[in-house]
């Protein structure tokens, strides 16, 4: 009965649920439970929460819970705590007081601090440890003291909704907030430790709800509720940061939704999200490369009809490269992307003619591999992603050369 609004799974493949429910699947269990899969079971820990759990993590050996609760297994615990297998812990005071809404934490990090284990917890209460901590506060395992981040966060919302620590020791905090330690910060701030960084032009629209990194990459994909990051219109609520720019997905859900949660294994990413219906992505097409040699191709991209195409990228999943645009296409225009060492870069055709200069600078974005983009020998597997409206008729063609090394000699 009632949402379930986190999940966690233990090294044995546990699985604890946490959120506003009395009981799960016919066990009493109060806002948090345990399944066995081995044995198909639930059960309650200990006599759980007397509120509602938000998030939970597990690190270390120690299941961390944080949410609107005061109390776990009958110990006050003031909305944070941890579960040792048999018994919750308390640490200090906890968060208490009202910042804009309920005194909730919602979302939890930890850090390794000279091997003992530093929390991060964000959400809309007042003090963490008895001391003021806008919204966001941070537990230092060595001193089992809480400390405020600055000045915390504040304006619109003032809350933080979720927390991503990079392998780094730095912490993401998304929400619903306009400065971050006095930065200005639209709901999306990096802290290092000594301060808080916006991240670019941050995002407007709403509010930012999940958060995930790709260690391989690099890159960070934040979810929500916004429509704009970094200036430029998203209408999925869900963008990368790659380090200097917030680039589209090469996806298009249904509707208009709220994302509220991301997962990325490394090669796949997952969305939970607000909407139902039919969505869209990339179709991949397979590209042979009869040479020896890698070659440089040149795209050629038309729009016929419709109301509108945004060229947003075209990748080569075989090799990695991407080429991130945000480029709007006419009807009856042809984008050409040349990838060429000496080619001329990104023009725009009407009528076969060329119409203007190089656009390069307008029309790729940074984090590009526009130079270094290639088809590899053999089998390549390429995707190009365009956000349209009206039912537009899109024609993409690769043209490339194929290149054979010689030994001379």
């Amino acid at each position: 009965n009632f949402p379930v609004h986190a999940l966690a799974v233990d090294p044995a493949g546990n699985l604890y649920a946490g959120g506003l429910f009395t009981s799960i699947n016919g066990v009493a269990a109060n806002y948090i439970a345990k399944y066995v899969p081995s044995t198909g079971t639930w059960s309650a820990l200990s006599t759980g929460m007397n509120s509602t759990v938000w998030r939970l993590r597990w690190h270390e050996g120690l299941l961390y819970a944080v949410g609107e609760f005061t109390t776990a297994g009958g110990t006050t615990v003031n909305r944070v705590t941890s579960w040792n297998g048999s018994a919750f812990t308390a640490f200090g005071s906890g968060t208490k007081g009202v910042a804009g809404g309920t005194g909730a934490a919602y979302d939890i990090a930890i850090t390794q601090n000279d091997g003992l284990n530093d929390m991060y917890v964000t959400g809309n209460f007042a003090t963490a440890g008895g001391s003021a901590a806008v919204a966001i506060a941070k537990y230092t395992a060595s001193t089992a003291a809480w400390s405020a981040l600055s000045t915390g966060l504040t304006g619109s919302g003032g809350e933080g909704r979720v927390l991503l620590a990079l392998p780094n020791g730095d912490v993401i905090v998304g929400g619903s907030f306009t400065t971050a330690g006095g930065v200005t910060a639209g709901s999306i701030a990096r802290y290092n430790g000594r301060g808080f960084f916006a991240l670019g032009r941050s995002v407007a629209g709403g509010n930012v709800y999940s958060l995930a990194y790709n260690t391989t990459s690099g890159n960070l994909t934040i979810g929500g509720s916004f429509t704009s990051a970094g200036g430029s219109s998203i209408g999925d609520r869900v963008a990368t940061w790659n380090g200097s720019k917030y680039l589209p997905l090469d996806i298009d859900l249904p509707g208009s939704p709220d994302v509220w949660d991301i997962v990325d294994t490394g090669s796949d990413l997952y969305l939970g999200f607000s909407t139902t219906g039919t969505g869209y992505y990339s179709n991949p097409t397979t590209i042979n490369n009869a040479g020896t040699e890698p070659a440089n191709p040149i795209f050629k991209i038309t729009r016929s009809g419709g109301t509108s195409t945004v060229i947003q990228s075209i990748e080569n999943t075989t090799t990695g490269k991407r080429i991130y645009l945000n480029r709007s296409l006419q009807d009856g225009e042809t984008l050409v992307i040349d990838t060429r060492v000496n080619g001329k870069g990104v023009y725009s055709e009407f009528s076969g003619g060329v119409v203007g200069a190089e656009i390069q600078p307008a029309a790729v974005l940074p984090g590009s591999n526009l130079k270094t983009f290639t088809i590899l020998q053999g089998d390549n597997t390429i995707q190009c992603y365009a956000s349209v409206a009206g039912s537009p008729t899109i024609t993409a063609f690769c043209m490339f050369r194929d290149c054979f090394g010689s030994l001379d000699g």
